[in-house]
């Protein structure tokens, strides 16, 4: 029982920290750091994807990463209902 609560303390300092390691994966054009990155969390927002993927457009590994991740997480028809929901927010319909 040690071992998990210093997992989980561990994960949470991950997580507290993710900007950052973004930026190591970035840096280093290393996947296996979002990799193991996105494993801590349940999903990434679509929102979060696009944001990476625009920060990311030096690092090709990492794009790369990011695309298959956003197309096998939100396939094109949640793209679209999320960009529509969106629209439709900002024009007060929702």
């Amino acid at each position: 029982s040690d071992f998990v609560g210093c997992n989980s303390f561990i994960a949470r300092k991950i997580k507290a920290n993710k900007n950052t390691l973004f930026e190591l994966a970035v840096k280093n054009d290393d996947p296996q750091i979002l990799e193991f990155l996105f494993l801590l969390f349940k999903k990434i927002s679509l929102d979060d994807i696009d944001k990476y993927i625009e920060q990311s457009t030096s690092a090709v590994s990492v794009t790369a990463f990011l695309l298959d991740y956003k197309m096998k997480t939100y396939p094109l028809e949640k793209q679209k209902k999320h960009l529509n929901d969106k629209f439709e927010k900002g024009l007060g319909l929702k």
